[in-house]
């Protein structure tokens, strides 16, 4: 549920949570998904990446830049 995502969002330090908004509000745009979904997206990926979800997040934000 969404306030799951904000609880475990709210772990994280404010400048690390605005890159993971940007990117997650952008992955929204560009894909016409919920806020939920573009979260669960941006974790999927640090996990398969094995990577911070900061830093996929950057990276996200890197590549949705370019279109």
């Amino acid at each position: 549920a969404a306030s799951d995502v904000y609880k475990r969002q709210g772990q994280r330090n404010t400048a690390d949570q605005e890159i993971i908004d940007k990117a997650k509000h952008l992955y929204m745009k560009v894909n016409g998904v919920s806020e939920e979904d573009a979260y669960a997206y941006i974790r999927r990926r640090s996990m398969n990446e094995s990577s911070s979800i900061t830093a996929t997040a950057r990276h996200l934000l890197s590549e949705l830049a370019n279109i």
